[in-house]
Parts: structure tokens; C-alpha cells; sequence
């Protein structure tokens, strides 16, 4: 029989089924996402409270704030061999740096003796069946005597949806047209069910964003109950960020988005983190799809939320979602609309000119590179001696 949500919160969530206690000391925790569920603001949090997390027995992996190279090493990995195997003398310096930052993880996982290390990185769940079985060879090999956990959050796939589609409008470059034309595509279902086959069904803690909402908790709070460390969350500061933006912000990016593609401008860090901040300050009604979208989108959401909730037991509440025609009145005018664009062009413009000349004067301030060492002396040599004349005649 499957546990529910609620039961698995009640034992400690990586406690293999009929292992004693004292068998279980060290646990794995990957948390793979979903995408809008708090990540962003769990990780930040995590981040800054690493002491305070260590001293109740969790230890956020010190590499980073969000462990993308997790993600990320599993191309390497595919390309040039294991973590710890590779030979790092021809590999991309992305691959290489990522590929040190797992070693030296493996190394800080490796002096915990009791108590859980987590990994925290959403963009693991999109990851293909061939790659999360990879991900599970790289984690036996670096974390061994771990009893892995993979801790998931989900929420109800139509405010999934809306919610990923104003993300990949804030920090891509889709427009409201391509991301209703996309729809829900069941990736959450899918995304779980190769983590389950791969780890197996009891490594999987699945637990109800909507829940942790409805019942007025942080996801933080709820995320630490659910690895087993409830007692963690005592005192920890809260922290926000990668908030949604608003529906007057992502008709902005609508003109935003194509114009940095047909300026050949590549949505890199540093534009990504100017887009993101620029559009953050737009104020205006919640993103919202239109009416079309809504009832093309609706259906495929509530047959998957029926499954999520007889497969684990999740309660998964049909948020009450707001119609773009219905706001329609809220919206800023077209002029205004572009003006925004105009500017937001702009300072992302010297955004990428400020980037340009610290880079050149970076490079600038570089040591010279040693001059070749002089070639030896040739005047005891006769045919040294005839291309040196050769070369005084030209």
C-alpha cells in the first residue's frame, strides 16, 4: 500500500522500509523541484542558515545556492566519464568546474557522520529517463553509504502552468503566445514516475505545495519536516525571492523577448538577472492566461491532479484563476506598454556595455604573457651562421 503524504511526514522520510534506526545515519536528500514551488526562496534560505542547519544535522551543500552542477554534471558525465575519473585536461572549463565542485561535495559529504546532506537543483526533474538513471551511477559512486531520498513538490499542474509560463516569459525569451501554445504537457507526472522507477518508489517523498499554502506554512518549514529534521526549522529566517511578475510585465516582455533575438542578444547570466529585476518593478494585475488557453488547459491539469492524488496521496487544490480578458481594464495601454519596452531594451543594452568594459579591462590589467625564450646562439654553427647572414641581407 502506498503512503500517503500525511503517513510519510509521520517516520523519517529515507528510513528504508524495515531497517532499524541505528542502521540508518547518513541520508541523501536530492530535492529535484518542481519549478514555482519555493525552490528559489528554500535554497536562499538554506544558503545563508548553512551553521544553523548544520548544528540540527542538515547540511546544505556548501558549492553553491542552487546546486545546478548536479544538473549540469550529468551531460559531463555522458561526455567524458565519472566525476573523479574524468581526465579534466581536455574537458570544457564549464564540465571541469563542475566536475571539481562534485568531487569536493562528495569530499564535505564524506565527513558527515550522521544526519543528511541535500542537493537542491529543480531543474533535475526535467531531466530524461537515460540521465536520471546516470544520476543515480554518479550519486552511488560519490555517495556511498547514503540512503538516498528524492524530495519532490508538487502543485495543482494548472497554477503550475500559469506559473512556469510567466518564469520562462521573466527569464527566457517566450512570449504569452508560445507558452499558451504550449499548454500543460504532463511533464510533472513524467518527471516523478523516472525518478520512482529509477530510485525506487520508497526513495520518493512527494509532497503538496498547495497544502504547505493552504495550511500557512514556508515551504522551508514543510521541507525540513519532511526529510526527517523538523526540529531545523526553530528560528530560521525566511527568505523570498524570484517573485512573479505581473501581467503588465509580461506584455512588455512580449516586445522585449523577440527584439533581444533579432538583436542577436543571448539571454545570458547577466541579461537574465537584468530582465528578471527590470520586469520585477512593473506593477500590475497577476499574470493571467486568456479565456482560450484556460479551457484548452484545464482538462489535461485535472486528470493529472486525480492521478497525483491516487498514486500519492496528494491534495492538490484547482486554484480559482483569473481570466486576461477580465482584466483587461487594469492593463497598461499599448503606448505605454512600449514605452516600458523602449526602456527596458535600454538598460539592458548597458547593462551588456558595462559588462563588455569590465571584461576588456579585466583582460587589460592581465600579466603579459612571458616572452619566448631567445634562441640559442648559433655563431658556432656553420649553416647558423648562413641564415643569419641570409637574414641580415634581406
Amino acid at each position: 500500500m502506498r503512503q500517503t503524504n500525511d503517513q510519510r511526514a509521520a517516520v523519517p522520510p529515507a528510513l528504508p522500509q524495515g531497517a532499524a534506526p541505528e542502521e540508518y545515519m547518513r541520508q541523501l536528500v536530492l530535492h529535484v523541484g518542481s519549478i514555482k514551488t519555493g525552490s528559489t526562496s528554500a535554497q536562499t534560505t538554506f544558503a545563508a542558515s548553512r551553521e544553523r542547519l548544520a548544528a540540527h544535522g542538515v547540511h546544505y551543500a556548501s558549492i553553491s545556492r542552487n546546486h545546478g552542477a548536479v544538473s549540469r554534471v550529468i551531460r559531463a558525465t555522458r561526455r567524458n566519464g565519472f566525476p573523479g575519473e574524468a581526465d579534466l585536461a581536455g574537458v570544457r572549463a564549464q564540465e571541469a568546474s563542475d566536475f571539481t565542485l562534485m568531487e569536493r561535495a562528495a569530499a564535505e559529504a564524506a565527513a558527515v557522520k550522521s544526519g543528511t546532506y541535500m542537493f537542491s537543483s529543480e531543474a533535475l526533474l526535467t531531466h530524461s529517463a537515460r540521465n536520471v538513471a546516470l544520476l543515480k551511477s554518479i550519486v552511488d559512486r560519490l555517495f556511498p553509504d547514503f540512503a538516498v531520498s528524492v524530495l519532490v513538490y508538487i502543485r495543482h499542474p494548472l497554477s503550475y502552468t500559469i506559473s512556469r509560463g510567466q518564469n520562462e516569459i521573466k527569464l527566457g525569451t517566450d512570449t504569452t503566445a508560445l507558452i499558451e501554445e504550449r499548454g500543460y504537457d504532463g511533464e510533472l507526472r513524467v518527471g516523478v514516475e523516472r525518478y520512482a522507477e529509477v530510485f525506487g518508489r520508497d526513495a520518493m517523498i512527494v509532497r503538496s505545495y498547495d497544502a504547505v499554502i493552504a495550511d500557512g506554512r514556508s515551504v522551508q518549514e514543510d521541507m525540513l519536516e519532511a526529510i526527517g529534521h523538523p526540529g531545523a526549522a526553530e528560528g530560521l529566517v525566511i527568505e523570498r525571492s524570484n517573485e512573479s511578475i505581473s501581467m503588465n510585465a509580461a506584455l512588455v516582455a512580449d516586445i522585449v523577448n523577440p527584439a533581444l533575438a533579432e538583436r542577436g542578444i543571448r539571454v545570458d547570466a547577466n541579461v537574465r538577472r537584468a530582465k528578471k529585476q527590470l520586469l520585477s518593478e512593473i506593477a500590475g494585475p497577476r499574470f493571467a492566461f486568456s479565456r482560450a488557453a484556460l479551457d484548452a488547459v484545464r482538462g489535461p491539469c485535472r486528470t493529472e491532479a486525480a492521478w497525483f492524488a491516487e498514486a500519492y496521496g496528494l491534495a492538490l487544490s484547482e486554484p480559482k484563476v483569473v481570466v486576461r480578458e477580465d482584466i483587461a481594464d487594469k492593463l497598461m495601454p499599448a503606448d505605454e506598454i512600449a514605452d516600458h519596452a523602449d526602456r527596458v531594451l535600454e538598460r539592458i543594452s548597458a547593462v551588456r556595455q558595462a559588462v563588455a568594459k569590465r571584461k576588456a579591462k579585466k583582460a587589460r590589467g592581465r600579466k603579459p604573457r612571458r616572452e619566448q625564450k631567445k634562441e640559442p646562439d648559433p655563431s658556432g654553427n656553420f649553416f647558423a651562421k648562413l641564415i643569419k647572414r641570409f637574414r641580415f641581407s634581406r
